[in-house]
């Protein structure tokens, strides 16, 4: 990618990917109520129970939570790994959170992300966002979310870009810095602009036609992660 740009991070994705990864989940297997060997993954204990089928097993679960300061060394390692694809040119957004989402009153089929009211947040979630609006001056998003905040902003730096491309008098200025947008979110892709993937690692361009297609394509489908239904017959 180009040195020239400006970056619009989704801090939503870093929150959650840096808080659960200092979540370490424990499954120890107990048979006939004796402990058996620790397992880190839900790969493993898969596994195990191939291997012990037939017998009966209990699975305790234990929760090994890594310290504060590991954790915001995670975020930071993230965003230096960030910085090293995209440059230093950094703006990062977060959602507010609460019932300020303009969605929960226009959500009439189904409840907007009611089929998340129970999911279990990172143990150092507060203290991530903290450190992220802190040190890393991250905007706190009201009354939509972040993946909206970052559409507004890549559509105004577009228009800017055309706006500044010439001088009153005709006289072609530096360039403004190109957008690439920094998300694992998929509804992002709606957005013609560059994109990077910081969990796949995948560099993209996204044209005005496929940012079309993608917006056309999930408003027929629907998006059962946020629970909003399809069309019917085709979501």
């Amino acid at each position: 990618m180009s040195s020239n740009l400006l970056s619009l991070i989704d801090g939503d994705t870093l929150v959650y990917r840096t808080g659960f990864a200092a979540d370490k989940k424990i499954y120890v297997p107990h048979i006939n109520g004796i402990p058996q060997c620790e397992l880190t993954s839900a790969k493993e204990l898969k596994a195990y129970r191939e291997a012990h089928e037939g017998e009966e097993i209990d699975i305790e679960h234990k929760l090994v939570v890594q310290p504060l300061d590991h954790c915001l060394q995670m975020v930071r390692t993230a965003i230096h790994s960030i910085q090293a694809v995209v440059g230093q040119s950094n703006e990062f957004y977060l959602t507010a959170g609460g019932r300020s989402n303009f969605r929960f009153g226009l959500a009439t089929l189904r409840p907007y992300k009611g089929n998340r009211k129970d999911a279990p947040r990172p143990t150092h979630y507060d203290a991530i966002r903290s450190y992220l609006v802190d040190y890393w001056n991250a905007k706190l998003v009201e009354g939509w979310e972040a993946d909206d905040e970052i559409c507004i902003r890549a559509y105004e730096e577009k228009a800017r870009r055309k706006e500044e491309a010439f001088s009153e008098e005709g006289d072609k200025q530096q360039a403004p810095k190109e957008v690439v947008i920094v998300s694992v979110d998929k509804d992002l892709q709606m957005i013609s602009s560059y994109h990077y993937n910081p969990v796949k690692g995948e560099k993209s361009l996204v044209s005005p036609a496929t940012a079309m297609r993608n917006f056309y394509t999930q408003m027929l489908t629907g998006d059962d992660v946020d629970n909003v239904p399809g069309l019917h017959g085709v979501g």
